[in-house]
């Protein structure tokens, strides 16, 4: 049965048991919010992709439901594919530890009559198994181009047009200098 949340205030003497037992109450509660009919129903024709419809009570939102997208999936009905970017680093190449990576997306959009250049931009932190040497990414947009870093050695790596799902094996010749 769902039930109402108190606010929980948290004062700088909690330890983390008491973190760890709030964080698995507000998910125990977040499940019943998911499989009780009164806020979920299945309505498999309005999200997407396996999707999970969840009821809305918030007035703020102006949509009366949200879709909870599985992995690979997003968009307001889950509706639209992750681009899937997997790499591995060549023989020639020492595998890092740990990488950055950026992803910039470039689009000209016109405002009356007008264009307007729009940047769009990632970073994410990725850690590298020596033994798998594989970075699998799944990207909610596409991004004409990658740069990888490898943080300890210093070095960058550009991968260019990632719009769709892309595997690739990168060498010395992606090296920038």
């Amino acid at each position: 049965m769902v039930g109402q949340v108190d606010f929980v205030r948290l004062n700088m003497n909690v330890d983390v048991h008491q973190i760890r037992y709030v964080l698995v109450y507000l998910l125990k509660i977040v499940r019943c919010l998911i499989n009780d009919p009164k806020y979920s129903t299945n309505r498999n024709e309005t999200c997407q992709n396996g999707g999970q419809y969840l009821a809305n009570n918030d007035i703020s939102i102006q949509r009366p439901f949200l879709c909870i997208c599985p992995k690979g999936f997003h968009g307001d009905l889950c509706q639209k594919s992750d681009y899937r970017l997997s790499f591995s680093f060549g023989k020639e190449i020492n595998i890092p530890s740990s990488i950055y990576i950026y992803g910039f997306a470039f689009q000209t959009t016109f405002v009356e009559s007008n264009p307007r250049d729009k940047l769009g931009r990632a970073m994410i932190y990725k850690r590298i198994s020596r033994q798998r040497n594989l970075v699998e990414l799944s990207l909610r947009d596409s991004y004409q181009l990658i740069f990888i870093e490898d943080i300890f050695n210093k070095q960058m790596y550009l991968i260019r047009n990632v719009s769709q799902n892309v595997m690739t094996i990168v060498t010395s010749s992606f090296e920038v200098l």
